[in-house]
């Protein structure tokens, strides 16, 4: 039987899956539900061990050369399925609540320009990496190793659209799990922009995920 390795960078709800035949990778908060909890044999799960941001750049080095963070990224680079939440740069995004992010660094990026923000990655409303002292001190994968992978987004709410089609823009997502309403919310603003220029409507990506609803 085949083992599939998941990477998990948002908190997600596992109903009815084979377990046996997967490996998990906490990237943020992982949370199995009571009937995968349960489930015998119980799945293999691995944590990144460590914080969301390093305080300086020498830091980040010195943790990512610790051996099971190694082994972590590693197996996060490898994996066959990336399940991941999508986040905002407004002063109540999630990061900042969670006290991860101080306000004046949310401030920051979005002065320069980042819409939202994927795997620690923060994308303008083309889809293009932004990037700040700030970013630079995150511990997570490399862009590059997000490239040409299966990378499945959960995401929702009006106050998430900007936020989606951003990380939409990217161009490295290959599904979206989301709501009718911001789907249509998603649609509804790419014809507008579409209109105003005088072009066909597109959703803003390359691979044109599909809209999971």
């Amino acid at each position: 039987m085949r083992k599939w390795k998941i990477a998990l960078g948002t908190a997600v709800a596992l109903g009815a899956i084979s377990v046996a035949s997967v490996h998990f990778l906490d990237m943020g908060n992982l949370s199995l539900n009571a009937g995968t909890a349960a489930a015998t044999p119980a799945p293999a799960a691995f944590v990144m061990p460590v914080p969301f941001m390093a305080n300086t750049l020498s830091d980040r080095q010195v943790l990512l050369s610790q051996h099971g963070i190694a082994d972590a990224f590693d197996l996060a680079g490898g994996s066959d399925l990336m399940v991941v939440g999508i986040g905002t740069t407004d002063p109540d995004a999630s990061l900042v609540i969670g006290g991860m992010i101080e306000p004046a660094e949310i401030d920051e990026l979005r002065r320069a320009g980042a819409a939202g923000e994927m795997l620690g990655h923060y994308f303008n409303h083309d889809g293009n990496p932004v990037e700040t002292e700030l970013t630079r001190r995150i511990i997570t994968l490399p862009f590059e190793r997000l490239r040409n992978r299966r990378i499945v987004a959960i995401a929702g709410g009006a106050m998430k659209v900007a936020a989606i089609r951003a990380v939409l823009a990217s161009g490295l997502l290959t599904g979206l799990i989301t709501d009718e309403r911001t789907a249509r919310a998603i649609v509804d603003t790419a014809r507008d922009e579409a209109d105003d220029r005088g072009q066909p409507q597109a959703l803003p990506n390359s691979r044109q995920p599909e809209l999971d609803r």
